[in-house]
């Protein structure tokens, strides 16, 4: 969306390299937030959780990629917020959401968290899906 390879994002994720302001101001406007938006971990686009924190309609992805761990499993559940759940735990034990980016394939193949679909097998990513196409894959709503 911005005109760099997935190779250059990483560069700009681990540090290794910066960007240009008219840069960062294109990925700004790609992902439709401020520059004090872009860099406040707590900012979720339009305040998607509001004051039930009930689950997104959009994608958890939309709302925002969640923090992972060097396995890539998210430190908090990305749909309901839980975070009491064991060190090898692979889906929330409150809402049966996925800790992990899996595809939705029979494989569920584990993906890197900003991916909509699986890298392996093509199949759409559980952290991709809006609440309709979570619950046509069994994952139940929150309560």
């Amino acid at each position: 969306m911005v005109g760099v390879t997935r190779q250059q994002v990483q560069h700009w994720e681990y540090g290794d390299q910066g960007t240009t302001t008219r840069r960062f101001q294109m990925i700004c406007t790609a992902f439709g937030v401020t520059p004090e938006q872009f860099w406040d971990d707590g900012y979720i686009p339009g305040d998607l959780f509001g004051d039930n924190e009930k689950a997104p309609t959009t994608s958890v992805i939309d709302a925002g990629v969640p923090k992972v761990d060097d396995n890539s499993r998210a430190f908090v559940c990305p749909r309901c917020k839980n975070d009491e759940h064991s060190e090898t735990a692979t889906y929330c034990a409150k809402c049966a959401f996925p800790l992990y980016n899996l595809c939705s394939g029979d494989d569920r193949h584990r993906n890197v968290p900003a991916a909509r679909f699986c890298e392996t097998c093509g199949a759409k990513t559980f952290w991709g899906m809006d609440s309709g196409e979570l619950e046509e894959h069994g994952v139940p709503p929150v309560e």
